[in-house]
C-alpha cells in the first residue's frame, strides 16, 4: 500500500448519524479511524476523556494533523476558507500554512510530508484525495451534460412533488443514467476513485447500488441540506446544516476546545490493540469506518475479537458496509444492522452505502 497517497481529503460516512448512534460521550475513551480526521474532530464534541485517531497510512495522519493544527490557531471563518470549503486565494492558504507550520506539536516527519506538498494545501486540503478528484471529474461531467442552473436546482430547496417531477423529467436523463452506470463501476473505481486492492472482496453490482441510492438522496425533500450531496455536486459546501458538522458554527469552539484530549496514532489498527491491552486499558467507542470490507471474513472475526476484548462493557462498535457485506459475530458481541434499504439511506447523509451497524459489547472485558 503506498502510504504516501491521500486516498480520503474528507470523511464520507454520515457524522450525524455516528454521533447520535454513539451513545452519551462525557468522559468516555474512544478509538476512531482517523482517515481524513473529521469524524474524529466530530466525536470531541462529546467532551470525551481521551479520543485515539488511529490510520496505518502517514498520509492520512498528515491530512489529520492538518485540520488540528489548523484549527487549533484559526478562527471558524477563516479554518474553512483556509482548508478549501470556503473562498479564498492560494497565496492566503500558504501564508497562513507558512504561520503555523512551526507549531512544536506536529511532528516533523508530518510537516515534512506537507511542506512537500503545498500545491494541494494552496488550492485546499478537503481536494486533494484521489476519491475527491474522483468526484471532481464526475461534477464536470454531469455539469456539462445538464449545464450549471440544473445543477443549482438538484441543490435547491423544492417541494416533493416538485423535486420528483425534476429530478423524473429534467434531470435522469439517459446521458446521465449512462454516466451513473460507467463511472461507478467497479471497473471505474478501481482505476480513478479508489485504491484496486479495496475490491478484493467485493461483491454485487456496485454502480446499481449507486444509482438507487442517489436516485432515492435527490429526490429526498432534504437534498439540500445533505453536505456530501451538495459537495459532490458542488464542489463546495453551503453554510448550516449543509457543511460537515466539525466545521458547523456551533460545533467548532465545542471542538477546538478539546483538541488536547486527542492522541493522533499512525499504526495498524491490530498491532495497536495488542500492544495498548498490555496496559489493561479498554475503550466505551470505536469509531470503525469500513475497514472490515478490506479484509476477509477470518481475518474480520479476528479484529472483531481483539475489538472486543479491548472494549469495556457497553462499548460500541460503529461501521459501514459498501463494496462488501460483513457482519462482526465474535463472543460478547450483540450485533444489529441499524440502516440498510435504500429507502432508509436517503433520509441520512452518506446515502451511497450499503449498511451502518453497530455492535455492542454484552460482557465484562
Amino acid at each position: 500500500m503506498n502510504t504516501n497517497l491521500i486516498r480520503y481529503s474528507q470523511c464520507w460516512e454520515d457524522t450525524d448519524l455516528l454521533l447520535e448512534h454513539a451513545g452519551n460521550l462525557q468522559d468516555k475513551k474512544i478509538l476512531s479511524i482517523a482517515s481524513a480526521g473529521d469524524n474524529s474532530l466530530a466525536l470531541l464534541s462529546g467532551n470525551p476523556q481521551n479520543l485515539v485517531a488511529i490510520d496505518m497510512c502517514r498520509a492520512q495522519i498528515a491530512v489529520t494533523w492538518l485540520k488540528v493544527i489548523a484549527m487549533r490557531h484559526l478562527e471558524r471563518e477563516d479554518f474553512i476558507a483556509f482548508i478549501g470549503a470556503a473562498p479564498s486565494s492560494e497565496r492566503q492558504r500558504l501564508a497562513i500554512y507558512d504561520a503555523i507550520r512551526g507549531d512544536t506539536r506536529l511532528p516533523a516527519r508530518y510537516r515534512q510530508y506537507l511542506d512537500d506538498r503545498r500545491k494541494m494545501i494552496s488550492r485546499g486540503i478537503i481536494h486533494s484525495g484521489k476519491l475527491e478528484k474522483y468526484f471532481a471529474l464526475y461534477r464536470r461531467i454531469v455539469t456539462f451534460l445538464h449545464g450549471q442552473s440544473l445543477i443549482d436546482k438538484a441543490c435547491a430547496s423544492l417541494p416533493l412533488q416538485v423535486r420528483l417531477s425534476f429530478y423524473q423529467d429534467e434531470f435522469c436523463n439517459l446521458p446521465y443514467k449512462m454516466l451513473q452506470k460507467a463511472f461507478f463501476s467497479t471497473y471505474c473505481l478501481k482505476s480513478l476513485g479508489r485504491e484496486r486492492a479495496f475490491f478484493r472482496y467485493c461483491s454485487g453490482d456496485l454502480a446499481h447500488m449507486v444509482a438507487h441510492r442517489t436516485r432515492a438522496a435527490l429526490n429526498n425533500p432534504q437534498a439540500h441540506n445533505n453536505p456530501y450531496l451538495y459537495f459532490i455536486l458542488k464542489g463546495t459546501y453551503k453554510d448550516g446544516s449543509a457543511m460537515p458538522f466539525y466545521m458547523r458554527k456551533q460545533n467548532y469552539d465545542r471542538i477546538k476546545a478539546n483538541l488536547d484530549r486527542l492522541e493522533i496514532v499512525e499504526s495498524a489498527l491490530d498491532l495497536y490493540l495488542g500492544k495498548h491491552a498490555e496496559n489493561f486499558q479498554n475503550f466505551d467507542l470505536f469509531n470503525l469506518s469500513d475497514i472490515f470490507e478490506y479484509m476477509d471474513s477470518d481475518e474480520s472475526f479476528g479484529l472483531s475479537r481483539l475489538l472486543a476484548d479491548s472494549s469495556n462493557r457497553g462499548a460500541r462498535h460503529i461501521y459501514w458496509n459498501m463494496m462488501v457485506p460483513r457482519s462482526m459475530h465474535a463472543p460478547g458481541l450483540q450485533s444489529q444492522t441499524v440502516l440498510q434499504a435504500d429507502e432508509e439511506f436517503a433520509k441520512i447523509g452518506s446515502f451511497f452505502y450499503r449498511a451502518f451497524k453497530v455492535d455492542v459489547v454484552d460482557h465484562a472485558a
